[in-house]
């Protein structure tokens, strides 16, 4: 008899498990629904000048995350390797 409770046992925990995965499944698309409408709504706020106004930004400064501008990074990227050039001559 404890076989069969064993074997019972065995069978529910299997069942919950597979229905965990499944709720899982279900709840990661819904999320993903979600966070793709908000994606799209913030995307569709954006006007083609806007993003590229965001572009020039990034290159020329300020930037708004606060980083240095690629400019600026490519400036110091030529002031190290001409350090460099100058330390190996």
């Amino acid at each position: 008899m404890s076989d069969v409770n064993i074997s019972n046992d065995q069978e529910v925990n299997s069942r919950l498990a597979n229905n965990n995965d499944q709720l899982l499944l279900e709840l990661n698309d819904v999320y993903s629904f979600v966070r793709e409408s908000e994606t799209t709504r913030t995307i569709s706020k954006k006007t083609l000048s806007d993003f590229i106004a965001e572009a020039i930004s990034e290159i020329k400064g300020p930037t708004t995350s606060g980083r240095p501008s690629k400019l600026e990074r490519l400036d110091k990227i030529e002031k190290s390797l001409n350090d460099i050039v100058s330390a190996l001559s």
